[in-house]
């Protein structure tokens, strides 16, 4: 048998763990609404979904292929429980688990990123029903470990504690360097003020230099007169 070439770009097999399932007997449009009902969600939720809709517990919702297909309770429109697709489905996520668990994966911990279904060679039927084509479809599936499930760590009463112990040194720490800020101000302020005063001190100089010129200059005249 020749290899299967998948679908998926950027397999990585250190990360990735993928199955295959080809030729099966089940219709590609029923495949598709399956796959992408159970995209982007947990293996384990995955197989519990097909389980469900095999005991016909709850419908898949049919959004592309729904021509003539009624409604079904619960949050969807038009749906129906496809057991004969959902079995071989569920065998291929079943594969997928059993491969992932042989490379030491977490089985409780993957996701299923990758699920498609593509059309296969259909032959004839043979004998009586003869003139009408097969149903066969390949689906192939792709997951990883998943950091989403990672259990939320609850704190204690201690954690908090520590925390507020923390918060309370940082704060005390801070309060130093803002004392020593302060004493810097002050020095810049004082030396703006004595500046000021020394400029305040230079004005009657000025004025007395201009007293003694404005003498002079009446002294040279008087003299000049006589």
């Amino acid at each position: 048998m020749s290899q299967h070439k998948y679908a998926h770009q950027g397999y990585n097999p250190e990360l990735h763990v993928r199955a295959v399932g080809r030729s099966l007997p089940i219709s590609t449009k029923v495949s598709v609404e399956i796959c992408n009902f159970l995209r982007k969600r947990q293996l384990q939720n995955v197989k519990e979904i097909l389980e469900r809709v095999i005991k016909k517990d709850q419908a898949i919702p049919y959004k592309r292929f729904n021509m003539d297909v009624g409604h079904k309770p619960g949050k969807i429109a038009s749906g129906r429980y496809p057991k004969k697709a959902s079995t071989e489905i569920l065998n291929i996520m079943k594969n997928v688990e059993a491969n992932a668990q042989m490379k030491g994966f977490n089985t409780n911990n993957l996701e299923v990123i990758h699920l498609c279904a593509h059309k296969a060679s259909r032959p004839w039927h043979h004998g009586r029903q003869r003139r009408q084509l097969m149903k066969r479809t390949h689906i192939e599936v792709v997951v990883a470990e998943s950091a989403k499930i990672a259990k939320p760590t609850i704190e204690t009463k201690k954690d908090k504690t520590e925390k507020k112990e923390t918060k309370a040194v940082k704060q005390e720490a801070k309060q130093p360097a803002e004392t020593k800020e302060q004493p810097k101000k002050e020095v810049k302020e004082t030396k703006v003020e004595a500046k000021l005063s020394e400029g305040k001190q230079e004005l009657p100089d000025k004025e007395v230099r201009s007293t003694k010129t404005s003498e002079a200059e009446k002294a040279s005249v008087e003299e000049k007169s006589e």
